[in-house]
């Protein structure tokens, strides 16, 4: 299918929220995606979560790995991807329903291999906080660099053939600020479509790598 948008999912002890972050993919109004769900080594039972709803759904596929990081899952997703589209999806955060239309229909319109929107921070089940940055559109490299704008990898959509031609890939043992790397190196080789609406629930929890104790290591 030459407009199939592939979505990776990497996973890792998220069996509370992995089955939700599924429905939201299931409830796109773009129907040609396939969800690569990449479990981490999960201690949890997020496997069993994803295998109920891949039972049902063929659009769903499990790939399980020895626990290797957020990178290193997204790249066995990227390897494992066959879609002309490339969508990526944290296992405890939810997209609107017009996400995958809306950024598509962006692209496509903009005639560029990238494009973005805005997200929520959501803070447990009631507090929530809106996207506070600017949307701009075409060349973006500087003000992404600069820190004039904020893109969630969450809410993008990438022309498969841009990540492959330039091998660009997340780097494996990095578990803070990879994925913004990935997404500057994509802007170096393509301008970006915007769309100004917030269309990814982000979750903020404890535990997650980003907001876990500091440590040079990993950071």
């Amino acid at each position: 299918m030459s407009k199939l948008v592939s979505v990776i999912i990497p996973a890792y002890n998220v069996e509370p929220y992995i089955q939700a972050t599924l429905r939201s993919v299931q409830n796109q109004t773009w129907p040609a995606w396939e969800a690569l769900v990449v479990d981490d080594g999960s201690s949890d039972k997020t496997a069993d979560k994803i295998k109920e709803l891949a039972s049902k759904d063929k659009r769903i596929r499990l790939i399980q790995q020895a626990n290797a990081g957020s990178s290193s899952a997204r790249n066995t997703g990227l390897k494992a991807a066959q879609g002309t589209y490339i969508a990526f999806l944290d296992g405890d955060d939810e997209w609107k329903p017009d996400l995958l239309e809306k950024l598509l229909t962006a692209k496509e319109a903009a005639k560029t291999g990238f494009a973005y929107c805005g997200y929520t921070h959501v803070y447990g089940k009631k507090f929530k906080r809106g996207f506070r940055h600017p949307y701009p559109e075409g060349d973006i490299l500087a003000a992404v660099v600069g820190a004039k704008t904020h893109i969630q990898v969450g809410c993008t959509l990438t022309d498969k053939e841009i990540i492959d031609k330039n091998d660009i890939r997340f780097i494996d043992g990095c578990l803070v600020g990879h994925d913004h790397e990935f997404i500057i190196e994509i802007l170096a080789f393509t301008q970006a479509a915007a769309v100004p609406y917030e269309l990814l629930n982000y979750r903020i929890r404890a535990g997650s790598a980003i907001h876990s104790e500091w440590k040079w290591q990993k950071h």
